[in-house]
């Protein structure tokens, strides 16, 4: 019972936080919350998801990856850890943070940011905002523009931490993991607040308050008013809005046991662990009411492993992995090991696993059921997944969930998306993007069945038994996020309920991945029905010459047909029927004609019913008929075979296959034991032909293996009928060979995206043999598609101009031709899915021209129906801030009065619009620059008297002149701002001037005079 009530308090604690995590509208600027926020940043610590992630290749695949490293550069080798968040995906790597599209892997933004050395970041996300932890500070970047809010003074990554001490219990402590938490950063021994916060002589963020000790790559966690996190050697209680120490324990005091693991909590047992590197220990001690640490629960086991990560606690269990490559799986209450689990191939483990326990109540043999992932320090970089459930106490086969194309180790966190995405780095310097390729069912259910279906999301064949009564038969299904639900091709949505009529005996459903990757999977379905009590009809029917070689009938068995024809060839001794009723309690008959005795069915130990059956000597053709009769007596139905004896002397036809070409024509090919000549005709779906004339000359063909293309074909006929004539007229039996009906080829969907605010445009590639093209559209929480226009032949784009704001969408296309009056369509095309119709295009930026010494005039191209335009300014590669919002889409330059002198300045725009108080912004546009200077000086010189008297008008913006004279043969040298200079007889003299600006203690100049001469 108590490890009962533990489970239902994780999964309760679990499910509040995620409900939490809820996503804005994409393209709303404003705070978002994340749906990975960073290595540290879950619930206590613990990296515990509800995500349905893939537990094997088959149900994933690498959709894009990114080079945010380089194999070949020492400094971009290592990237940093992952924040997921608003629909995009920020990583670090050679000096920059990029913000990449989770659906496309394209890079939405790009900002210096991060290390430019061999060591990777830690990042963190909270209220719209990525935090970096780089080389020596910690940067906080606006997560919709990238551009920098703020840094720190201190307290980045490889920052000593005690008053510029190196530390003493273990020197190699360079990671510092970022922990963000209601409006607070906490990183080493420092924490910073992200708002308000006391800035020092630059303007630089700085530490609230700091622990006096020595940490290493240790992250805590808050828990109420208490921070708690390990220094290398000692536990901490912090109150984290004012930094009193609260508690401590000193774990170890020995250079063998120093900690640089994350410390995780769980609500479940109140407890607190951790693991160490040095020393291979765990930790775990209860936290009380009053934030303290509880006497005599403090618990250090010696673990079988080094470690870096933190631990995960889910379930009333333990998991730790390390640097042996293990998982070490322990008791949350006591730290005992109950087994390792080690996967196949070598490597450290050196970040956290990540559990899912989105399949806990998935298999009944295994409550509890969860998934761990994680990535080995080993190439090619493969993410493992390995599973456990309660009870569990042995190894579980470690399975491979995702193998980057590009080879290279792992020390990075994995990251998720809700999606089931998976975001990994290795050393070859890729991000790789992981979509869930398999789409499943999530509920299904036939309303009013005897007994309910034993649904699992991995079972596909169901058997469902139904009243006697029933009239029609309601199958309710609901698919996974990504999944889309087709009956007989036609598109359902994600969720809904099909209506059958009563009479149906089957239904297959087909569960498709809405992104339809090109090695797209589906999950097809299948439910039969049986009527209780009125079971006549047979589950199969197979049939067998001389016990050896299986005869097929035609047409092949199917539960609707009731007629079937078996050719009974001169060699055939007898024929073995074998059936199997839908209701093992149905009653089975035979009846025959022109047969051989001793044709009664009888029942086998596996239930089915057999009977020998031959045709009697003399006779060309004989009848069997099965007649199954259900329980109840009542209801029955007919199968009948027939017998026939072909003309011996005619050529014997047999191997037939087809091929559509076109809606016109198809190819065949048959093999005759006689050559001669053929004849044929085409038929529609549901026809029986049973003669071919064989007038005219025909086909000639040889004996053997023959094809031949048929034309003039229908678009509906779905088989050829044909005979061969040898030379003495003996004619074959008719022949069937089924050919599919026309199809026409699926569009394959390009694109869709904003054009303009409101405007979406959407685009495919034509099809071949398309007359035309019908679009579809639906709007994000419909189920079902609506048609909203049709273009001709020679048209592959469609602009939709009936868009509503803050509403997603998704379309798709179908081809069409029309033949003999009827419109035969394609499947429809891949779904592509955009909100970029909240946004106005991307802006154009004309030109950047500098006025005067503080003025920049900047000039873009207009665009329709917005509502102003973002100015946005790098001055001098301190990075791009706002500057100005230009209202009015009429609007198209504006002036930067306040540019620095004599500094380049850089400048893009967005342009924005507004509405319900959201305001929606369009992609960046193209970058350029201007550098404002000060004027040139003029200079006029009167001579009088000895006297050079010098004069310049002023210069707009300087602070001040400089003079610069020159006597005879000498050099130039500066004489300050003087007015009038004595001159010598017979001597000339040269004068140039030039003004200045100081702008922050510094002179900024402008261009010197023409220079001007003086004599006397």
């Amino acid at each position: 019972m108590g490890k009962n009530k533990r489970m239902v308090k994780a999964l309760f604690g679990v499910a509040a936080f995620l409900a939490c995590l809820c996503l804005p509208e994409a393209g709303i600027r404003r705070a978002g919350a994340a749906e990975w926020p960073g290595a540290y940043n879950h619930a206590y610590g613990n990296a515990v998801v509800d995500t349905r992630l893939a537990v094997d290749t088959d149900e994933i695949y690498e959709k894009w990856s990114v080079p945010v490293g380089s194999e070949s550069d020492l400094s971009g080798l290592f990237a940093g850890q992952t924040v997921v968040a608003d629909g995009y995906v920020y990583i670090t790597g050679r000096g920059s943070i990029y913000k990449i599209d989770v659906d496309t892997g394209e890079v939405a933004a790009q900002a210096p940011g991060g290390s430019t050395s061999h060591y990777y970041d830690y990042l963190a996300y909270g209220d719209g905002t990525v935090y970096v932890a780089g080389p020596s500070c910690i940067e906080a970047f606006d997560a919709g523009t990238l551009v920098r809010k703020w840094r720190t003074s201190t307290g980045g990554q490889h920052t000593y931490l005690v008053d510029g001490k190196v530390n003493r219990a273990n020197d190699y402590g360079l990671y510092r993991p970022l922990v963000y938490h209601d409006g607070w950063l906490f990183c080493g021994k420092n924490a910073f607040r992200t708002g308000g916060y006391e800035t020092d002589s630059r303007g630089y963020n700085v530490p609230a308050w700091s622990i006096d000790d020595e940490f290493n790559r240790n992250a805590g966690t808050v828990v109420g008013d208490y921070y708690y996190v390990c220094a290398a050697q000692t536990l901490y209680a912090v109150d984290y809005r004012t930094g009193a120490v609260h508690d401590t324990w000193k774990f170890s005091n020995t250079q063998n046991q120093v900690t640089w693991s994350g410390v995780v909590y769980s609500g479940d047992t109140g407890r607190l662990y951790w693991g160490s590197f040095i020393g291979s220990c765990v930790y775990s001690v209860e936290v009380g009411a009053d934030g303290k640490f509880r006497e005599g629960t403090k618990i250090t086991r010696t673990g079988s492993q080094k470690t870096v990560g933190a631990p995960v606690v889910y379930g009333g269990r333990v998991y730790l992995a390390g640097e042996n490559g293990r998982i070490d799986v322990l008791s949350a209450d006591t730290l005992q090991l109950l087994y390792t689990n080690r996967h196949n191939d070598s490597g450290r483990i050196q970040s956290t696993p990540i559990l899912t326990t989105a399949y806990e109540n998935d298999d009944p043999a295994k409550p509890g059921h969860v998934y761990l992932y994680y990535q080995g320090y080993n190439a090619p970089g493969t993410v493992y997944v390995m599973e456990d459930w309660a009870g569990n106490m042995s190894p579980r086969t470690v399975q491979k969930a995702a193998v980057p194309s590009i080879s290279g180790v792992s020390t990075e966190q994995l990251a998720v998306g809700r999606q089931g995405e998976l975001y990994a780095y290795n050393e070859s310097g890729y991000l790789f993007g992981f979509h869930s390729s398999a789409a499943w069912l999530t509920e299904l259910e036939v309303e009013g069945a005897l007994e309910p279906l034993d649904f699992s999301a991995k079972k596909v064949e169901y058997a469902c038994v139904l009243p006697g009564d029933t009239d029609k038969i309601r199958v309710r299904f609901k698919a996974s996020a990504k999944g889309a639900v087709r009956v007989d091709g036609v598109d359902c949505g994600t969720e809904g309920t099909v209506e059958l009529s009563g009479a149906a005996a089957e239904i297959s459903l087909e569960v498709v991945n809405r992104e339809k990757p090109a090695d797209q999977r589906t999950r097809v379905y299948h439910i039969s029905f049986r009527t209780a009590g009125d079971s006549a009809s047979l589950e199969s029917l197979s049939v067998r010459k001389n016990g050896r070689e299986e005869l097929t009938p035609d047409p092949v068995f199917a539960p609707s047909e009731t007629f079937y024809e078996i050719l009974y060839t001169k060699d055939t001794e007898n024929l073995l029927l074998s059936v199997r009723p839908r209701d093992s309690r149905a009653k089975i008959q035979t009846e025959g004609e022109n047969l051989n005795a001793g044709y009664e069915m009888k029942k086998e130990k596996d239930g089915s019913c057999t009977c020998t059956v031959s045709l009697a000597a003399g006779k060309e053709n004989g009848l069997v008929r099965i007649l199954v009769t259900a329980e109840n007596g009542v209801a029955q139905r007919q199968y009948n075979i027939r017998l026939i004896r072909p003309d011996e002397e005619a050529p014997v036809l047999s191997g037939g296959s087809a091929e559509r070409r076109s809606d016109t024509s198809a190819s065949f090919s048959f093999s005759t034991t006689e050559a001669g000549a053929l004849y044929y005709v085409t038929g529609k779906a549901g026809t029986k032909v049973s003669s071919v004339s064989t007038a005219g000359s025909g086909i000639t063909v040889k004996k053997g293996k023959n094809s031949f293309q048929a034309e003039g074909m229908s678009a509906r006929d779905a088989a050829v009928y044909l005979v061969v004539k040898d030379a003495a007229g003996n004619v074959s039996e008719v022949m069937k060979i089924a050919v599919d009906l026309y199809q026409m080829p699926t569009p394959v969907m390009k694109e869709a995206s904003g054009t303009a605010y409101r405007k979406l445009r959407v685009s495919w590639q034509l099809s071949e043999g398309a007359e035309g093209y019908r679009i579809y559209r639906k709007e994000k929480g419909e189920s079902t598609y609506g048609a909203v226009a049709s273009t001709d032949q020679n048209t592959d784009t469609w602009t939709d101009t009936a868009v509503r704001p803050n509403v997603e969408y998704t379309y798709t296309v179908q081809a069409y031709r029309i033949v003999e009056g009827s419109r035969y369509y394609s499947e429809y095309g891949q779904s592509t899915a955009t909100g970029a119709a909240w946004y106005p295009a991307k802006a154009e930026l004309k030109a950047v021209k500098a006025v005067d010494y503080s003025s920049i005039r900047i000039t873009w191209k207009k665009q329709d129906g917005v509502d102003g335009y973002a100015v946005y300014r790098d001055a001098g590669g301190a990075g791009f801030q706002k500057i100005a919002n230009v209202s009015g889409e009429s609007s198209a330059g504006y002036t930067d009065e306040k540019a620095p002198c004599g500094t380049t300045c850089t400048y893009m725009i967005q342009a924005y619009k507004q509405h319900k108080k959201a305001e929606y912004v369009g992609g960046y546009s193209k970058k350029l620059s201007a550098k404002t200077s000060l004027g040139k000086a003029s200079l006029k010189i009167k001579v009088s008297k000895k006297k050079a008297k010098l004069i310049w008008p002023k210069v707009k913006g300087a602070t001040g002149y400089e003079v610069y004279m020159k006597e005879g043969t000498a050099d130039f040298v500066k004489i300050g701002d003087v007015k009038t200079v004595k001159l010598k007889k017979k001597t000339t003299y040269k004068f140039k001037v030039r003004a200045y600006r100081k702008v922050k203690s510094q002179k900024v100049y402008g261009a010197f005079s023409t220079t001007r001469k003086a004599r006397v």
